[in-house]
């Protein structure tokens, strides 16, 4: 018994020093290596953790992005590069934790990457607590026009998209997928100004978690495509002055609640 109670202030010591640690992801552009590597750090201990909080807007600057930020709202961060002759868009959104509800002590992080203007990459990003799994690291490789995935629900650990062969990947059944793309976002949406547009933004509804495109200053005859999976909505003041055709047809809209709000259902 003595021993047991030897042992006590020691245990309780233990204890109560917790994990003290604190989560970032760092947006790294390698253009010397033609790369780009996105990963999720952790930073461990009183010094460095206090640190990095105190300092967070600061480490922004860096591309090191603070996804513990208890006092923070949602961020919203898009990167954009120039290499080899590719333009590379990466979003960020960032929702810390909230300390409410199923899943409120961890953040959710969810990324897309759009190479030449196709999205190639769909998914959450860090510890993603619906399904249990981890995705810690992503690269891409312009030259190559290549994606690895880092995710430990996979055999081989690393899932790899060939962009140059139509591949996108796609965060579906709690794992990364790969997919043609004509296959996983079936619908090609054309988007056409009958004059100047100030800002548009179209979000697929049809993936998960959810692709939101914004355009800014269209000229007059100015078109978009790209590809879409399911129901799209529209937010624009003007829409009136917009076209849309899906797959070569017109779509029928359905006005919602809110000032140039729209829904398109795909059907005529």
């Amino acid at each position: 018994m003595k021993r047991y109670l030897t042992l006590l202030p020691f245990l309780a010591c233990h204890f109560l020093s917790g994990d003290y640690f604190t989560e970032f992801i760092k947006y790294d552009a390698q253009p010397e290596f033609s790369r780009i590597v996105i990963t999720n750090e952790t930073i461990r201990g009183h010094r460095g953790v206090d640190h990095f909080s105190d300092n967070s807007k600061k480490y922004e600057k860096d591309n090191m992005f603070h996804t513990r930020d208890y006092e923070g709202g949602p961020k919203h961060i898009e990167k954009v590069e120039s290499m080899d002759g590719h333009e590379v868009k990466c979003t960020l959104t960032i929702y810390p934790p909230s300390g409410q509800g199923y899943g409120g002590a961890v953040p959710w992080n969810f990324i897309q990457v759009y190479f030449d203007g196709e999205l190639v990459l769909n998914s959450p990003f860090g510890y993603y607590h619906q399904s249990g799994s981890t995705i810690p690291k992503i690269v891409i490789h312009p030259q190559e026009q290549m994606l690895e995935v880092f995710c430990d629900k996979t055999e081989e650990s690393v899932f790899f998209g060939f962009i140059e062969h139509g591949d996108i990947l796609l965060f579906t059944d709690g794992i990364i997928r790969r997919d043609k793309r004509e296959h996983a976002l079936p619908f090609s949406l054309n988007l056409t100004c009958q004059k100047q547009i100030d800002e548009i933004t179209v979000i697929d509804e049809g993936t998960y978690p959810i692709v939101e495109r914004k355009f800014k200053k269209l000229e007059k005859g100015e078109k978009r495509s790209f590809r879409v999976a399911g129901p799209f909505r529209v937010f624009c003041e003007d829409l009136l002055n917009l076209k849309f055709e899906v797959n070569g047809e017109e779509v029928a809209r359905v006005k919602e609640e809110g000032e140039g709000n729209y829904r398109f259902d795909l059907v005529k």
